[in-house]
C-alpha cells in the first residue's frame, strides 16, 4: 500500500506539472506508473482500482504513440500547461526497442497478478483497444 501511494504521488506530480491538455514524452513514463500501480492492486486483488489503472495506462500509452508519430511527421509540440509554456519538447526521440508504447504495455497484461482479471468483460476491452494500437 506504500508503493501505491508512492507511484499514485509520481503520477500526480506528473499531471500538476503537465496539466491533462498537453502531451509529450512524460506520458510514457505516466502510462508505466499507472501500469505499476494496477499491478499493485491487483497484487491485493483490488478489481475496481486495478482496472481504473490499467485504462489510464492504455490511455497514457495511446496519447504517447499519437504524440511520436507527430514527431516523426517533424511536429514539435509546444507544451501549454503555466509551469512549462515557453518551452518546446523535443524533436527527436530514441528507444532500446522497436514496438511503440501500447504494444510494450500490452505484454504487461501477461502478468500472472492479472490472472483474476483474465475472464473480466472490462480487462478485456482494455487489452483490445491495446491490441488495435499496438505496432
Amino acid at each position: 500500500e506504500e508503493k501505491i501511494e508512492i507511484f499514485k504521488f509520481a503520477l500526480d506530480l506528473f499531471l500538476t506539472v503537465y496539466k491533462e491538455d498537453t502531451s509529450g514524452f512524460h506520458y510514457t513514463r505516466m502510462s508505466q506508473i499507472a501500469s505499476d500501480i494496477a499491478r499493485h492492486y491487483a497484487s491485493l486483488k483490488d478489481r475496481e482500482r486495478t482496472l481504473k489503472y490499467l485504462a489510464d495506462a492504455a490511455e497514457y500509452s495511446k496519447t504517447y504513440d499519437k504524440y511520436v508519430l507527430k514527431l516523426e511527421k517533424g511536429e514539435a509540440y509546444k507544451f501549454k500547461s503555466l509551469m512549462l509554456n515557453r518551452c518546446s519538447d523535443a524533436k527527436i526521440i530514441s528507444k532500446n526497442h522497436m514496438d511503440n508504447d501500447c504494444a510494450c504495455r500490452l505484454r504487461s497484461f501477461g502478468y500472472k497478478c492479472y490472472d483474476f482479471l483474465r475472464d473480466d468483460p472490462e480487462f478485456q476491452r482494455i487489452k483490445e483497444e491495446l491490441e488495435k494500437n499496438a505496432k
